[in-house]
């Protein structure tokens, strides 16, 4: 059985964000202690790995737990910067930890997506709680260090805590002789990122477009910027693929997880987020620059930024409002103006949140309105700030997280992590679109299904919705007789390139696992469609229980050119393997094996009862 399958087996937990935040004042714990660290909690999850680990089989080993949070951008810098800095040193281990939140449950697609557009390969695990460690953790970032014991050396949080571990991992590899004493083999996932992502487009994160009716994508987990015609043609892309700082033309260039863009003027101005810089990208010559900031990180609160002698903290996004550049930094919570020219910033505005939680509330959302600048934070909850500096906070949606919120025409929409969208009518939001159920479904605006639409732009009077997990980009009419429908993406090698993070065409997708849930009776519709099968082909459809369950299996019907699975299932969990020969679209007459999973872990919502029903339309890429 694949590896994958193996593992998801394993992940029967519930599993979520901590979506609240903390004070920014909260600084560092350090604490030495000489009490031996528990072994991870009982319950936890290895979401990227077919085995469970303990602390006590690194006790030979430089061993390296990030406890972090996934809609952190201060955690995903430091853990990237980890792995970056002592990648040439086998002797230390890293281990992630994310802990759940019950109610914002996430799927285990949230988290394999998690891991393949950080493009982690390091363990990855899921606790139940943190206090099994044997030490307080009450912020993220933090870091426990382990030297060749299950005796933490060295528990630390922030960014404070962040340089004390590198000076300790430093002062550990300074020492030439001890450290080639350590066993110099490293834990890597069976599972990494490379085995379940997508050829084409990763996590689409942020849209733009131009005059010219040109599409502009985030292609988050390649690092990579693409400039797509009206008709889903790759025309011009930018980076190539790796997580770098380099200028230069097209895919010379290199980005580090970007994470906004905008356009004007015929340049695009990108927010490289982890390079802790504004690029701008010339359209005409496809010359990629730096503008403002530096590789360096700051979380220093300033009044001015001097072009590319100072680095910006984290620039979370970028935006053009009343013809001028604002890019927003999620480690100072500051809005600065950008002269294009230039590149000089002045402040605009500073958020100045307190927060609550663990971790600190920042901007990750910038869109521009008629009369005022929105943004959307990291705890989900959108604001305006007029050109006064006037901030006010938009109304909140119980139960929802805003990822993203635009303009159109005098009206506001938004997009939540809850996989609907809505639209402001008279000081309230009101439902426009989706289900808050995740799924892929086009058609009819109250039965079309997203999977975390993460940013949301006005294309031709309509919506157009970075589908992040579902690497799709979606069109959503705003009137309420209009429909969902696919943007298209044009197969092309422009697309599909040797760094693409998947070779094999392996698709993953899941359901949503629950906290406290128990086994309940479920029936499940699987229809797959979009996808060209060979006819004549070796089309089969395997169904894998969970161990110790059982499954009452009903007729599999198999037509030419779609599959319909009828099932009806009590247990905890089923997983559905698709093997589908198909006519490879580059190079007619050749037939790939394309195989593709469906996990549903099974379980009630609190308060739910009885049988549920579940309804999946997957979509495949040809390819």
């Amino acid at each position: 059985m694949n590896n994958y399958v193996i593992a998801a087996l394993l992940l029967v937990q519930s599993v979520g964000v901590i979506a609240q935040n903390s004070d920014p004042s909260e600084k560092m714990i350090l604490q030495q202690t000489t009490s031996p660290s528990k072994a991870f909690p009982e319950g936890t999850v290895w979401v990227n790995c077919d085995q469970q680990l303990q602390i006590e089989s690194f006790s030979n080993k430089i061993l390296v737990v990030v406890f972090s949070d996934m809609q952190s951008l201060e955690s995903g810098y430091y853990m990237s910067e980890l792995a970056a800095k002592y990648k040439k040193f086998p002797q230390i281990q890293f281990i992630e930890v994310l802990t759940p939140n019950p109610a914002f449950p996430l799927s285990r697609r949230n988290l394999t997506q998690y891991v393949q557009r950080n493009n982690w390969s390091h363990p990855v695990a899921v606790v139940p709680h943190l206090n099994g460690f044997g030490y307080p953790i009450s912020t993220f970032p933090s870091f426990a260090v382990y030297h060749t014991s299950t005796k933490a050396e060295l528990v630390t949080a922030g960014t404070a805590g962040y340089l004390q571990t590198v000076q300790k991992l430093d002062d550990y590899c300074s020492q030439t002789s001890e450290i080639a004493r350590i066993p110099n083999n490293t834990v890597i996932p069976e599972v990494s990122a490379l085995s379940f992502a997508d050829p084409l487009i990763e996590n689409p994160h942020r849209l733009e477009t131009d005059r010219a009716d040109n599409v502009y994508v985030i292609d988050q987990a390649h690092s990579r910027i693409i400039q797509l015609d009206y008709f889903g043609k790759a025309k011009q892309i930018f980076g190539n693929g790796q997580c770098d700082m380099e200028n230069g033309h097209g895919e010379s260039a290199s980005f580090n997880h970007p994470q906004g863009i905008a356009f004007s003027d015929e340049f695009l101005y990108v927010a490289d987020t982890y390079n802790n810089c504004v690029r701008k990208i010339d359209l005409t010559t496809g010359l990629v620059e730096t503008l403002v900031g530096t590789y360096n990180y700051s979380e220093k609160p300033v009044k001015s930024i001097s072009n590319v002698r100072e680095p910006i903290g984290l620039p979370s996004d970028v935006v053009i409002w009343n013809d001028k550049l604002y890019v927003s930094s999620a480690s100072t919570n500051q809005i600065f103006e950008v002269n294009r020219r230039t590149g000089d910033c002045t402040l605009f505005y500073s958020a100045n949140f307190t927060g609550s939680g663990k971790v600190k509330e920042c901007i990750t959302q910038l869109a521009a309105g008629d009369n005022a600048l929105y943004f959307v934070t990291n705890a989900g909850q959108a604001y305006s700030v007029n050109k006064k500096e006037e901030l006010t906070k938009l109304p909140s949606e119980s139960g929802y997280f805003f990822a993203s919120v635009c303009e159109i025409g005098g009206q506001l929409y938004g997009t939540t992590l809850q996989n609907v969208i809505f639209t402001l009518k008279d000081g309230k939001w009101a439902l426009l679109a989706g289900r808050k159920q995740a799924g892929f479904n086009n058609g009819d605006l109250p039965t079309a299904m997203f999977f975390w639409p993460m940013d949301a732009i006005e294309y031709k009077g309509d919506l157009l919705i970075a589908d992040s997990e579902n690497h799709a980009i979606r069109t959503v009419a705003t009137n309420s007789k209009g429909k969902v429908r696919t943007f298209p993406l044009v197969l092309s090698r422009e697309l599909i390139r040797e760094r693409a993070a998947n070779s094999d065409g392996e698709l993953v997708l899941m359901d949503t696992v629950y906290v406290g849930r128990t086994a309940s009776e479920i029936l499940v519709h699987l229809n797959i469609q979009n996808c060209t099968i060979a006819p004549g082909g070796n089309n089969e459809v395997h169904i894998v229980p969970s161990p110790g369950f059982s499954l009452n299996q009903e007729e599999v019907k198999e037509p030419s050119f779609k599959f319909k699975v009828d099932q009806r299932i009590e247990y905890d969990e089923v997983n559905i393997e698709l093997y589908l020969t198909i006519e490879d679209p580059l190079y007619p007459g050749v037939y790939l094996i394309k195989r593709s999973y469906l996990s549903f872990p099974i379980g009630r919502t609190p308060g739910q009862s009885g049988p549920q029903e579940l309804v999946y339309d997957m979509h495949i890429w040809p390819y």
